[in-house]
């Protein structure tokens, strides 16, 4: 007889972590922050040679290739300002998919079809109907490289439109929120605390909302 499924874990079983995970960096944070701050700046010394054009062309370029954006992200609201760092999200996360959907629809096609074989992705479709869900899903779920959010909507041939409307909100919130941590980071490293538990608590807050997500997509696609 088949063995029944395990129901899912509570949301305060699988925030537990997170919050745990916060709640010790904040502590070496407290700890070392004399010598984070030194190398925090040594970094945005280096950083802030880049012009911001650069340093947009690089948000747009080098996801495309697999590289990640969180690396970027973190420092930018120290860079250019809060205002300005979500504005270069929002042109990133409008430039980078478009980069990616036609690279992947086009001349790329053949080599990415190639390295995507025997992944999980390889035989993935993109239905008219229920693709919009299919797309969300990878949007909103931890450990979808951020270039095959991309390629995948290209080589299955879904409409470009319709993708970049159902994909850039979820891909911009998610930008935003590594800003503003960023931001937080370093209000903390000035000795705002409180804006450190602010940041940790809008993260929690987005892992709740991808485990509710989560969780109504799979009870309505049990397959």
């Amino acid at each position: 007889m088949p063995i029944p499924s395990l129901p899912p874990p509570p949301l305060w079983k699988r925030l537990l972590p997170a919050a745990l995970a916060g709640a010790l960096g904040l502590l070496v944070l407290v700890l070392f922050r004399a010598e984070i701050s030194t190398v925090w700046n040594t970094l945005l010394g280096l950083l802030q040679q880049l012009p911001w054009g650069w340093y947009l062309a690089a948000l747009i370029v080098l996801p495309a290739v697999g590289c990640p954006m969180s690396p970027l992200l973190l420092p930018m609201s120290a860079l250019f300002g809060l205002g300005p760092s979500l504005l270069m999200a929002l042109a990133a996360t409008l430039a980078g998919p478009t980069l990616g959907y036609h690279l992947a629809a086009g001349l790329g096609r053949p080599i990415l079809r190639k390295l995507l074989a025997g992944t999980r992705f390889a035989d993935l479709s993109l239905p008219a109907e229920g693709g919009w869900l299919v797309i969300l899903a990878m949007r909103l779920t931890p450990g979808v490289p951020y270039c095959v959010q991309n390629f995948v909507p290209g080589l299955c041939g879904y409409p470009f439109g319709r993708f970049l409307l159902i994909s850039w909100p979820a891909a911009f919130t998610a930008i935003a929120a590594i800003i503003a941590l960023g931001e937080g980071f370093q209000q903390a490293l000035r000795g705002e605390l409180g804006a450190a538990l602010t940041a940790g608590g809008c993260s929690l807050a987005i892992l709740a909302g991808i485990h509710w997500f989560r969780s109504r997509h799979a009870a309505r696609n049990p397959n």
